[in-house]
């Protein structure tokens, strides 16, 4: 975020932020049941995105720690990719499951699913310009 601090997420199922300037750690923030593998923060950056094994994806204050909503896909298969659309409206996910799903972080209800075809999703990303919000992911196949 803009104080030059950063997100890192564990093995150990906890999210932690950080000051870059002094490499202090500022908070620790668990809830998942399993390996963190996907972060993403929001463009307000207060608050960010985490995925796990646990087939949840977790938004989090920064500042206080606090989870602020939990999306949980029990089909899925874990959480290997997380995007954040520009606004910061919606969360993009990638599982196991070679799907993408599309939340509304405004109430957490799943907008859309898009099987992709091909194995887990591996990675995300969106281009904010014209197509508007064009997801591109990467399969592990």
């Amino acid at each position: 975020p803009a104080r030059y601090n950063f997100v890192t997420a564990h093995s150990d199922g906890r999210v932690r932020y950080w000051s870059a300037l002094t490499g202090t750690l500022l908070m620790v923030m668990k809830g998942h049941q399993g390996p963190v593998r996907a972060l993403a923060v929001l463009p307000d950056q207060q608050q960010a995105l985490s995925g796990g094994d646990d087939g949840t994806v977790r938004l989090w204050d920064l500042e206080k720690g606090w989870q602020l909503l939990l999306l949980y896909q029990p089909f899925g298969g874990g959480v290997r990719a997380v995007a954040v659309t520009p606004g910061g409206w919606r969360a993009v996910v990638g599982s196991d499951d070679g799907r993408i799903r599309i939340w509304s972080l405004k109430g957490g209800l799943l907008r859309c699913s898009i099987q992709t075809g091909g194995g887990p999703v591996r990675g995300l990303d969106l281009n904010p310009s014209a197509p508007l919000n064009q997801i591109l992911a990467a399969g592990q196949d």
